[in-house]
């Protein structure tokens, strides 16, 4: 998280990107309010809404 936003697999720490965004697609499936991030935070809001715009995100940075 940062500045309260969802973010996404940050590129240098990241040693699969297509299996990270996968693995944050499988959460699309589950009706989610809140976000406790492993590296601290909490994120309220619309979870599915930011990771479809992480997957979306990730995708233009590949492209």
């Amino acid at each position: 998280m940062v500045n309260g936003q969802l973010m996404g697999p940050v590129k240098q720490t990241t040693l699969n990107m297509d299996q990270a965004v996968h693995s944050l697609e499988k959460f699309l499936h589950y009706d989610i309010e809140h976000v406790i991030c492993y590296h601290g935070g909490y994120f309220q809001g619309c979870p599915k809404e930011a990771i479809l715009r992480i997957k979306e995100h990730v995708a233009e940075r590949q492209s």
